[in-house]
């Protein structure tokens, strides 16, 4: 995991996922206090307003999914975006902090493929319509 500034986080080339908090004015000091010790183990000592994105490698699945979690349980705004060794984007997520979380697909059979997993799952099948 880095952190990087935009014009980094647009340079990127390698597979990664990338983690972007965008609503500055609903950090919470026990959420905040927790994604900056994140950071900090990672070496990264900047700000989330100098460095305002995450980059997690391939290998960093777990820990991108960490870094995740937490606007979900803060109430931030945020958008997880992975992008493939192939180069494609298949789909996106935006967590808001009115407390939903849209996942965003670029194709149909991206979508449907999805469903087909999420319905797998016994506590996700009250959640979808």
């Amino acid at each position: 995991m880095i952190a990087a500034t935009n014009s980094e986080m647009k340079n990127a080339l390698a597979a990664h996922a990338e983690l972007r908090c965008d609503d500055r004015k609903l950090y919470l000091a026990i959420g905040f206090k927790i994604l900056e010790q994140f950071r900090r183990s990672y070496g990264e000592n900047r700000s989330l307003e100098a460095a305002p994105g995450l980059y997690f490698r391939h290998d960093e699945f777990t820990e991108s999914v960490c870094c995740l979690l937490q606007p979900m349980l803060v109430g931030w705004d945020a958008y997880y975006v992975p992008t493939w060794f192939s180069g494609g984007l298949d789909y996106f997520v935006a967590v808001s902090h009115d407390l939903f979380v849209d996942i965003n697909f670029r194709t149909r059979e991206m979508h449907e493929r999805s469903v087909e997993i999420l319905r797998g799952h016994d506590w996700v099948r009250p959640l979808m319509k």
